[in-house]
């Protein structure tokens, strides 16, 4: 609400310049907003037998067993059953680098859930560091080979181009050598979580010894 219509406080309308800067995109008559646990939701969508061209995942990080849910291959086949032919998935995937295993395992988790093959990129965010993401597409083509094909971008911009975008999807040389003794998390078997899990482990003891 808070982003929808105007709050005021002593007169003065306190969330002015938020409403301006979303253009009053929770008025728009195209958005359908529901507030509840994703994974339900997914199911509930999967049996209307509901399709979406894109589906985009911002979800923190799988940092609770809880979460570990919607970082599993049975999420990734309901999504997958959510696209249209030629549909994309991508989702936010954490740290490439502080959460390597866990970062892997989603790559793995998407691509024994019917995707034949899932590609990983990333970029640097100031308020994060250096963060990752991993993208499919349901026709089973190579999300990175589609991107090398253009050329320019159909909507101008300022500052990104089409070879900025594909260096984001190349790591360091070796960075995928133990992929193959990466798990599959599933629901109840907390994979990515555990990964996640040690990875803050030895951050944290790493910061302490230093």
């Amino acid at each position: 609400e808070f982003f929808t219509k105007p709050h005021y406080e002593n007169g003065v309308q306190i969330n002015k310049r938020l409403l301006e800067l979303n253009e009053n995109s929770f008025l728009d008559p195209r958005l359908e907003l529901k507030i509840g646990d994703a994974y339900l939701m997914a199911y509930e969508l999967f049996l209307k037998e509901k399709k979406f061209d894109a589906v985009i995942i911002d979800l923190p990080d799988p940092s609770h067993p809880d979460l570990n849910k919607m970082y599993s291959r049975g999420f990734y086949k309901l999504v997958y059953n959510l696209l249209n032919d030629d549909g994309v998935l991508v989702t936010q995937s954490a740290s490439p680098y502080n959460s390597k295993n866990a970062f892997l395992s989603i790559k793995k988790a998407m691509e024994n859930a019917y995707f034949e093959k899932a590609d990983q990129y990333h970029a640097h965010i100031p308020s994060f560091g250096e963060w990752g993401w991993t993208i499919a597409l349901k026709n089973n083509k190579s999300p990175f080979d589609e991107i090398e094909k253009i050329e320019e971008f159909k909507i101008p911009h300022d500052w990104l181009e089409p070879e900025l975008l594909k260096s984001t999807f190349y790591f360091g040389k070796k960075y995928y050598d133990n992929y193959d003794e990466i798990k599959i998390n599933t629901e109840g078997n907390g994979v990515t979580y555990t990964y996640y899990k040690q990875a803050y482990e030895d951050f944290k003891g790493y910061t302490q010894h230093n």
